[in-house]
Order: C-alpha cells, then sequence, then structure tokens
C-alpha cells in the first residue's frame, strides 16, 4: 500500500503524519512548497503510475481540487482518492460525484461525539438545533471568508444527522467574516448556524432541542450533555459516554480498508446555492 498526498499543506501534513503513524509508505505532489521538500516527492503527477500508488488522497488548496483530481485520473490511477472538502468549487464539476471511488473528506462525520449524538436524536421529538463553528481571528484562516472555509461540515453534519431533504425554507445572510444560515424543515423543525472567523473564542458545538431532553455536544471536546428536567423542574444532567479518539484517524483507516464512502453530493449542492447567494 502507498500514498499520494497531493497538497501537503495543513491538512496534507495531518494525514502524513497518520500514515506515518500506521507505518504507511507516502509521496506527495505540491507544487506550491518550492525548494524545501523531502526526496519522497513527485515532480509531476503523471509520474503516478511509476510510484506505485495505491490510494490518493487531494487536500491542495480548493480552488485546486478538481484539476487535481482529473490530473490524477487522466494520469491512468484507476483507485480510490479522497478529496478534502470542499471537492468542487462549481457545478459544472459535479461530474467527480459520479466517480464510485471517490469520497469528499467530512472529517466531522467520525468525530465521536456526532456518532454519540446521531444515535440519541429522536427526529420526530425534535424541537429545533443549533450548529455553532466559531474560530479566534488572530490565529484562524484569513485567506478565505468562514463560510467557504468551514460552512460545508455543518451542512453535511446537518445532512448526515437528519437526513437528506429537499424541502427546506432557508435564510442566509452574512456581515463582515460572519455568517448565519436558519433552515426550516417544512413541518417539522428549525435549525441555526453560525459561523465566524473573528471572534475571541473558539467553539465547535451542537445543540439539539427536544420536546423532552436536549443533548449539547461540544466536537472539540468530543463530549456529550443530555439535559432534560423532572416534574418538579429539576435539572437533571447525563454526561453521554463518548470513546475520543482522532476524527482525521478513524477517516483515514476506514478509507484504507474501503469501509468509507460519502460523494457529498447533497452537501456541496446546497453549500453551493447558497455561496451562489452571498
Amino acid at each position: 500500500m502507498k500514498f499520494l498526498i497531493c497538497g501537503l499543506g495543513h491538512m496534507g501534513k495531518i494525514h502524513r503524519k497518520y500514515l506515518e503513524q500506521l507505518d504507511i509508505e507516502w509521496v506527495y505532489y505540491d507544487p506550491l512548497l518550492g525548494k524545501h521538500e523531502p526526496q519522497n516527492r513527485l515532480k509531476d503527477l503523471r509520474e503516478i503510475a511509476q510510484h506505485g500508488v495505491t490510494h490518493v488522497i487531494v487536500s491542495s488548496v480548493e480552488e485546486k481540487h478538481y484539476e487535481n483530481y482529473c490530473s490524477i485520473r487522466e494520469a491512468g490511477f484507476k483507485g480510490p482518492i479522497l478529496i478534502e472538502k470542499p471537492a468542487v468549487l462549481q457545478r459544472e464539476d459535479f461530474n467527480v460525484f459520479d466517480d464510485p471511488l471517490v469520497s469528499v473528506g467530512f472529517v466531522e462525520r467520525h468525530n465521536p461525539a456526532v456518532q454519540v449524538l446521531k444515535n440519541n436524536i429522536d427526529i420526530g421529538d425534535v424541537i429545533s438545533v443549533d450548529f455553532a463553528r466559531c474560530s479566534v481571528k488572530n490565529v484562524s484562516n484569513q485567506r478565505v471568508d468562514s463560510f467557504t472555509d468551514v460552512g460545508i461540515h455543518d451542512i453535511d453534519l446537518f445532512f448526515h444527522l437528519f437526513g437528506e431533504n429537499n424541502s427546506l425554507e432557508h435564510y442566509f445572510s452574512g456581515f463582515s467574516n460572519t455568517y448565519v444560515l436558519v433552515l426550516r424543515k417544512k413541518e417539522n423543525f428549525i435549525a441555526r448556524f453560525i459561523w465566524s472567523n473573528e471572534t475571541s473564542f473558539k467553539e465547535r458545538k451542537i445543540i439539539i432541542r427536544h420536546k423532552s431532553y436536549t443533548l449539547v455536544a461540544d466536537l472539540i471536546g468530543q463530549t456529550v450533555r443530555k439535559e432534560s428536567s423532572d416534574s418538579a423542574g429539576r435539572i437533571i444532567t447525563e454526561t453521554l459516554y463518548v470513546e475520543k479518539s482522532s476524527a482525521v484517524l478513524s477517516q483515514l483507516v476506514k478509507f484504507i480498508k474501503d469501509d468509507y464512502t460519502c460523494s457529498g453530493r447533497p452537501s456541496h449542492s446546497f453549500y453551493l446555492e447558497l455561496k451562489e447567494a452571498m
């Protein structure tokens, strides 16, 4: 087994760390790195065949995802490809989702807190949902706006937790580098989202309010609380067990075992609909 990491930036280096932890051989392609590269470098993606690559991770800048995917397939590679989110930035490139060996790197699906959350949701009892994903301005990604940077994570988590549904009414707006989205599933419940790369506190939280209890998940701390009250109004707090682990490593292991497929078409479709309205 041998991996090609196409793009050795922030996410590429995280994948490299876990590949080395799993004792899996890797090579990389990244024309943006300049002259300071290790020896296992591809100077051209057309070299992929001669290196015996079995799996590919595309973790380049978002604007190059589709171009790199096409170059890899044109070079004759027929194996599985994991493309970091967002896989594409325009609808004209949606043919990538027709490739059965392509998966999109929606790493938050593999956060153990999300898995516990999903197992404890009673969709018929849900009233409202809140998603918050905010970062400290001085240390966050300022190369792109916060919605472009992380918005698709929570859109995908919404579909992952509550199912794909085309009957969504929505309101989307933004100011500076902060964006809000309100969704209403017809004849069901309301979901609210906030994304910001200009706060003074880092948070990744999901709150799911049921008629009979509320679930509060911290995706950073990987914790889930179940809050309710008794007939006298006394608060009852239950901390649900979460077996903490690396979401990136869990996703990578499933990808290696051919046990991870996620086309990402519904999430990208709605994400791009919102992007077009910005």
